[in-house]
Parts: structure tokens; C-alpha cells; sequence
């Protein structure tokens, strides 16, 4: 999507940040009839869904997809890709593994794997965590005290491992970030079921589900990649006028008579741009020291930085979507692309393997010489011949929130509101997945399900 702002410098609407939560809130706010804006830094629009190259194919940066979508948001979707080819509706398979065994049609932890005494505490503890979830946590730490010995290990475990912090530095938000919260698979399917049926139980055991209610929907362009997606939507946004201004930065932003002023810096020009109402959707960091000068919230977001492996297999194997890899390996998760996407240019399958790695490590240096143990742990978890592979360095996957995020992050609101007014909106900045993106632009107006 080249520069399309025009010579209007008047916009109901600008919105900061060309990112999925972007894009979205300017197509809620132009299908509203407003005139919008859109500031972006890249040099196209879509962020993270802009894809990799690699064995002549486009390769999504990890797994990813639009899932738990619900209805009404798949009517928007739809409309979306509405001159582009539909999005599928998939339904994933997972797998986990862990002490040395693979477990089907679960990304969760296989507690089954443990002894039986093992198993029979964290019964218990998981009972008594349940009866006290009304109260409020300062960090993930704190839901686990000193009745939980057993759960707090593996806990903190895996928040090293995945995220690279210690639990009880993290916000209790960082849950919805992992798949190692909530309910637990301890007991055999049929026992699970039946002991689902008490209220108390059913938050506690995970089991497989009989019939499964297709009330949301995984979606994804099957046999290409999300950036078949960003494509359209960026088709879409044009289609409907929105503006753009890529490779830009906003510099400044004061409030007048004739609304927000916004100084919007380009390699060619600075541009002045008024607006009636301006919406963040970029990293809160960053709109903190814009509208307010300071970096309070810088100290308590931590990137995520990973190694991402995409290697070519000799030959298609039977693989899940995704298995999640919860024993003391590098490995992460391993995605196999080939599932829903595109094979390579050989015509062969690839797969995506995700190294959690701080920037500055030995893997982060170096990750070639890493990957024979790479390939040695993905023999263990039954994934063998690779023919090649390639390394790819992503400084930011998830973004974690350390503890007392949410404290500085209810300052900052209050200050731009005394500072700009109603017409600043940040919209929510730590969310995980898109659909719950689409519910808060819907919540806060921007953008309508009818």
C-alpha cells in the first residue's frame, strides 16, 4: 500500500500504528463514515503478518492464524477477503511433549506423564488454588503460595523456559500468554469427564471433549500464508479510502481549537494533520513518551526474543499443527506449515521451530551451531530427516508484562486524559490474539459486529 494521504490535512480519525489492530480499527472507523488516517513506521501495513522468505515460499513468522473468531467477526473477515479468495475454516490438531511422551490432541502439559503420587498433589493444589481465585494476584508467582510446592516448580519452570522471566516477576496477564495455565490433564479421559460434570472440577481437569460446539472458527488462507490476508485487507483499506502514510513517524501531538494537531514526520516531508479523534495501536512504550514524555512502562514490557528454525523434511510426515514441548529442551513449540500451508519449492514440507533465546546468548550469536541439539530433540520427539534449515532472529514474539504493569499503565491513562481529552484513545495495548483484538475495538466503539 503506497503513501495515499492526500491533500486533505483534516481527518476525523488517526490512527497510529499499521499493525492487524490498525488496520482493524481504521476499517471500523471508515465503515462508521469517517475519514481516517493511518501513521505507519514499516513500509507496508500488517506488522508481524508480513511474512519470510525461504525455499521459494512465503513462511508466516510462527505459527499463525485468526482463531477464535467469532461470528459476527467472521461476517468482517469475510467482507474483508470479499474480492480475494475465502478464508478456511480449520480445525488444528495439537500435541505435547513431555517426559519423553507424545500426547495427541492436547497442547497442555501431560501430567499422566508423572508419578502417581506426583499427580495426586497437584490434585489438590489445584483444588485449593481454584477455592481461593477470587483473590487478587500481584504476579503469577503469587496464585501458587506456599500450599502449591509442587505446581509452583513446574510453573516457574516452564516461565523460565518459555518466557524467559521468573514468575514472580511477571503480571497475572501473562497468562493468556502461554498454554501451561488452567485446567490440567491428570486423570483418563472418561474419569475427566465424568468428574467435569461438579462445577469445582470442570475449572480443574482438562479432557477431551465428546462432540466439540463449533461456536468460533480457526481461520487462515489454506495453502498460502497471513500475508494473503494482509494483502487483502490492505486492498480492502484503499478500496474503502482509507489513507496512508507509510515509512512515517508521529513527532508530535498537541491538542487545539481545531482539535488534535499531529506533526507527522516522512522521508520526503512533515506533514500537519488535524483530527478530531487520534488512536494508538502501537507498543504502549512508545505512545507514553510521545504524548507524555516520560518511559515509565518501558520497565515493565519484556520482549520475547526467539530463534525461529524453518526446516525442510525429505518427505511429509503425520504431524499436528503444533506440539508444544514442555521438557527441559530448547525447543518450544515446533509448527508444521504444511499442514494448513504451502510446501517449499522442492515440493517438500517445513516446519517452524521456535528456540526461546535472549538476545546476546550463545543460540542468539550463533544459532547455526545450535542446531545439531536442535535436531537431536526433534529425533526424541519423533520429527527425523531434515534435508535443510534456516535461522531467523525475531527480537519480539510475545511481549511480556512484569509486575505492576497495570498500576503505571492506569497513571498513564489518567495523565493523557487530563493532558488531551476524550479524543486520545489507546486502544488496549496487551492483547494476544486477534480475535480478542476485534472484541476490544468493539467494545470501545470503533468497530461494529452488525
Amino acid at each position: 500500500m503506497e503513501n495515499s494521504c492526500s491533500e486533505i490535512t483534516h481527518y476525523d480519525a488517526l490512527v497510529v500504528g499499521g499493525g492487524f489492530k490498525g488496520m482493524m480499527a481504521a476499517y471500523g472507523l471508515r465503515k462508521q463514515g469517517k475519514s481516517v488516517l493511518i501513521a505507519e513506521a514499516a513500509k507496508t501495513l500488517g506488522g508481524f503478518m508480513t511474512p519470510l522468505s525461504w525455499k521459494g515460499v512465503e513462511l508466516d513468522k510462527g505459527p499463525q492464524y485468526l482463531d477464535g473468531v467469532t461470528r459476527a467477526q467472521k461476517n468482517i473477515l469475510d467482507d474483508i477477503m470479499a474480492e480475494f479468495e475465502p478464508l478456511n475454516a480449520l480445525d488444528f490438531s495439537y500435541a505435547s511433549y513431555w517426559n519423553n511422551q507424545l500426547t495427541a490432541d492436547f497442547a497442555i502439559p501431560d501430567y499422566r506423564t508423572l508419578p502417581v503420587e506426583q499427580r495426586a498433589l497437584l490434585l489438590y493444589e489445584s483444588l485449593h488454588q481454584t477455592a481461593q481465585e477470587d483473590t487478587i494476584h500481584g504476579s503469577i508467582a503469587d496464585e501458587f503460595n506456599e500450599n502449591c510446592p509442587v505446581s509452583t516448580h513446574y510453573i516457574k519452570n516452564w516461565c523460565r523456559k518459555f518466557l524467559g522471566v521468573e514468575a514472580d516477576e511477571l503480571s497475572p496477564i501473562n497468562k493468556s500468554f502461554v498454554t501451561f495455565f488452567g485446567r490440567k490433564l491428570l486423570l483418563e479421559n472418561d474419569l475427566s469427564l465424568e468428574l467435569k460434570t461438579l462445577p469445582l472440577l470442570d475449572d480443574v481437569l482438562a479432557a477431551e471433549k465428546k462432540t466439540v460446539n463449533h461456536q468460533t472458527y480457526n481461520l487462515y488462507p489454506m495453502g498460502r500464508n497471513l500475508g494473503y490476508f494482509r494483502t487483502a485487507f490492505e486492498y480492502k483499506l484503499q478500496g474503502l479510502g482509507v489513507d496512508s502514510l507509510l515509512e512515517s513517524q508521529l513527532v508530535e501531538l498537541q491538542k487545539s481549537q481545531q482539535g488534535l494537531v499531529a506533526t507527522i514526520e516522512t522521508q520526503q516531508s512533515t506533514r500537519h494533520v488535524t483530527a478530531d479523534n487520534v488512536y494508538f495501536s502501537g507498543t504502549v512504550e512508545s505512545t507514553e513518551a510521545l504524548l507524555l514524555g516520560t518511559q515509565e512502562l518501558a520497565g515493565y514490557i519484556k520482549p520475547v526474543s526467539q530463534v525461529f528454525y524453518y526446516a525442510e523434511l525429505e518427505q511429509h510426515q503425520n504431524l499436528p499443527f503444533y506440539t508444544m514441548n514442555y521438557s527441559n529442551d530448547s525447543i518450544s513449540r515446533v509448527t508444521y506449515f504444511s499442514d494448513y500451508g504451502a510446501d517449499s519449492e522442492n515440493g517438500k514440507p517445513v516446519i517452524c521451530i521456535e528456540v526461546p533465546a535472549e538476545m546476546g546468548s550463545s543460540i542468539w550469536q550463533d544459532p547455526d551451531a545450535h542446531f545439531p541439539v536442535v535436531s537431536k530433540e526433534l529425533s526424541a520427539m519423533g520429527i527425523v530427516s531434515v534435508a535443510d534449515f534456516k535461522a531467523f532472529k525475531v527480537p519480539s514474539t510475545y511481549r511480556l508484562i512484569l509486575k505492576g504493569y497495570e498500576d503505571k499503565l492506569s497513571s498513564m491513562y489518567d495523565l493523557v486524559l487530563q493532558r488531551y481529552g476524550n479524543g486520545v484513545t489507546i486502544l488496549t495495548p496487551h492483547l494476544l490474539t486477534r480475535a480478542s483484538i476485534m472484541t476490544d475495538l468493539t467494545n470501545v466503539g470503533v468497530l461494529n459486529l452488525d
